[in-house]
């Protein structure tokens, strides 16, 4: 690896990348490179690194050969979720100890691979934590790779979904469902004219592994308080339930424009 692939531990330049990852991107084409990581892995608890690019993805195991190789379309699901563990310690108080990042592929005619990135947390102390919340985005070192990743699965489906909800079906996604009609959970459905939202949160969890974990919340908003003001919680489910999350945003944004659904381009 370059030195300045060293200094940018997710952005990979010309001639940072194994031999077989390079022959699979020239063979199927998948662009541009924009970021990597290496973390634990599933099955068989192995390591495993991500390359993203602009079309697909390589997975290669410890030695750097080519696991996988899918294009973003042929990821059927995509699960991202986010543990706090916390480290009790009598003398100072709860610590929080590690921060895991779980990212799970389903993927065309493959078992499902998934992902385990370890970070270190930005604060130490819970009761900071609790006081002051999460930095994700500022502090967080795989935050690219997972923003990246999450975008581009969800690029590649939004077109197909959104074709399938014009012609009257309805789509999963887990505990959630998505229709012409409205956002349907909890055996409840919510038309579109109440403007579901949904918000992506933290939640303590007292079953193991104990912390924080990744919870999904919808609300009914904007209210008369201003754009920023929204009504109670109507619905939730950890986002380890929840696949294709950011597919699952985009749509209710789209089925709430004018005309509903216009897909970003990918």
């Amino acid at each position: 690896m370059t030195e300045a692939a060293k200094e940018m531990p997710h952005h990979l330049v010309p001639g940072s990348l194994p031999d077989e990852v390079s022959e699979a991107v020239a063979e199927l084409g998948l662009g541009r490179a924009i970021a990597y990581a290496r973390g634990g892995g599933r099955p068989k608890r192995r390591q495993l690194t991500l390359y993203a690019f602009d079309d697909g993805a390589v997975f290669t195991d410890r030695r750097d050969r080519v696991v996988a190789a899918p294009y973003w379309d042929d990821v059927r699901s995509l699960l991202f979720d986010v543990h706090v563990l916390i480290d009790p310690q009598l003398d100072i108080g709860s610590v929080l100890h590690q921060f895991v990042r779980f990212l799970t592929f389903d993927i065309d005619d493959s078992a499902a691979l998934s992902l385990e990135l370890w970070d270190a947390p930005d604060r130490t102390l819970a009761s900071d934590y609790a006081t002051y919340g999460m930095r994700e985005d500022l502090r967080h070192e795989f935050a690219p790779l997972v923003s990246a990743v999450r975008d581009k699965v969800s690029a590649a489906q939004m077109p197909r979904l959104c074709q399938e909800i014009t012609e009257g079906a309805e789509v999963r996604f887990g505990p959630f469902t998505v229709s012409r009609d409205g956002l349907r959970g909890n055996a409840e459905l919510l038309p579109w004219s109440a403007k579901p939202l949904i918000f992506y949160g933290y939640q303590w969890n007292d079953t193991p592994p104990k912390g924080n974990r990744g919870l999904v919340t919808v609300r009914c908003g904007p209210v008369d308080g201003g754009p920023s003001s929204h009504g109670p919680e109507l619905m939730r489910a950890w986002s380890a339930q929840v696949p294709n999350l950011r597919t699952l945003e985009r749509l209710c944004d789209g089925m709430q424009s004018d005309p509903p659904f216009i897909p970003s381009e990918r």
